[in-house]
């Protein structure tokens, strides 16, 4: 009689699978950008990608903001406009996964310098980045997601995950403004590596820190570098990498 083989393969589910979506966001009737995203943590996540674009400065500015998850759109209402001080603006493809967008201006232009004298326990990064390990259930389900949290000196914050590491970054820097939470004691950290415009949106924010089970590109270090941040690649293995700002590790 003729051996059956068993496959060594199984048939996968989409039903398995991380959801995306595209979402549209409109600012003071205009529109912003298209994120592709997952459809969790919206509202932080429209917060936080207008904040680290510059296009508000507080939540306080933020008259408005309804989010639609079946329509895929985002309606933000801000006062002061600030579209026409970006008038011009060259939007960038960057690297971040499920596509993100940067100002041209903020890769060649200045960016603000932080402003923190906080000192970080390497120790406590690599617990806060194991618990941030721990806090990713959708990645636990069916993997495919970037996980974020942002840090404080008792622990974590907020938590969040996506498909774009950028995106799970802009969510926790949104929850953290629904927090009030004084930026300058905070670190990001993050399961992805560390690309350019990461570093920007830490320095937009004024977060003096980022650590990632990954490393960064050379050019996320030379702008570390250039605005006081500092950079942990690595940091749960058993020799971190500190690529910039070694003043701030204890």
């Amino acid at each position: 009689m003729k051996e059956v083989k068993t496959p060594n393969w199984v048939r996968g589910s989409a039903d398995d699978l991380a959801p995306e979506m595209p979402l549209t966001i409109s600012y003071n009737s205009r529109p912003a950008a298209s994120l592709l995203c997952m459809p969790t943590d919206l509202k932080p996540l429209v917060l936080g990608w207008l904040f680290t674009q510059g296009l508000v400065a507080s939540l306080d500015e933020v008259q408005s903001l309804g989010v639609c998850a079946d329509l895929r759109q985002a309606q933000v209402l801000v006062k002061p406009d600030r579209w026409e001080e970006k008038e011009g603006w060259r939007q960038v493809l960057t690297s971040g996964c499920g596509g993100g967008t940067i100002l041209l201006q903020q890769l060649v232009g200045e960016l603000p310098p932080i402003a923190s004298s906080i000192r970080w326990e390497l120790g406590s990064l690599q617990e806060y980045m194991r618990e941030c390990l721990r806090a990713g259930g959708i990645y636990k389900r069916c993997g495919g997601v970037h996980g974020a949290a942002l840090a404080g000196k008792a622990g974590l914050l907020t938590h969040s995950e996506d498909i774009g590491r950028h995106n799970a970054v802009d969510k926790v820097i949104g929850k953290g403004l629904l927090l009030q939470t004084t930026f300058a004691e905070t670190a990001i950290l993050t399961t992805g590596r560390v690309s350019s415009e990461m570093a920007i949106k830490a320095a937009q924010g004024g977060i003096p820190l980022i650590g990632s089970l990954s490393v960064p590109t050379r050019l996320a270090v030379e702008i570390a570098s250039k605005v006081g941040l500092s950079l942990v690649g690595r940091i749960c293995s058993y020799r971190p990498i500190v690529y910039s700002g070694t003043e701030r590790i204890v």
